[in-house]
């Protein structure tokens, strides 16, 4: 009982330092997306486009889909995939276009931080994504985003959402 008491307040610590400073612990697995299927072949190739083959594995922190991007909606997104396929290591590569640059950009996977870069302007990412982050295949990929602002802000007009990075594509790969 003590040592389910000791997890219990080792967790909720962890949360409230997130929802205190948006930082997550790294290594820290948090709550896992909804029980859903999020199949996903791995090298298939998913659009943010007018089609929005990418919107089923869109879990929070995403607009409604505006034909040519989707636009990330807040200072977080988080994306869930069920692999199905053959892999190792994987790399998942994505274009995106940048509101209001730069835009700091921190991805994690499966809690574990991965990368973080400057988004400056429109452009195509690769990231690395080791085998050992890998948890019983499935992904769970999350975007930071602390530099997300308004167009009301911005622009004095009456869209309020904090955006970052309008996705274009994205597709995960295997690499050995």
């Amino acid at each position: 009982m003590k040592k389910c008491l000791i997890i219990l307040f080792l967790v909720l610590g962890a949360l409230e330092l997130y929802m205190a400073y948006g930082e997550r612990a790294e290594g820290f697995f948090s709550v896992a997306a909804p029980e859903r299927e999020y199949a996903y072949q791995i090298g298939e190739k998913l659009s943010f486009r007018e089609d929005a083959t990418a919107n089923p594995y869109c879990i929070e922190g995403f607009s409604l889909n505006e034909g040519t991007h989707t636009w990330t909606s807040g200072k977080f997104a988080k994306m869930c995939f069920d692999l199905t396929g053959e892999y190792k290591n994987l790399v998942m590569k994505f274009s995106c276009r940048v509101y209001a640059p730069p835009q700091r950009v921190e991805v994690y996977v499966n809690g574990y931080k991965l990368t973080s870069f400057v988004a400056s302007k429109s452009k195509k990412h690769s990231i690395y994504i080791p085998a050992k982050y890998i948890l019983k295949d499935r992904l769970r990929i999350e975007f930071i985003l602390p530099d997300a602002v308004s167009p009301a802000e911005m622009e004095g007009v009456s869209d309020t959402r904090l955006l970052a990075l309008g996705m274009l594509n994205l597709r995960i790969s295997s690499i050995q």
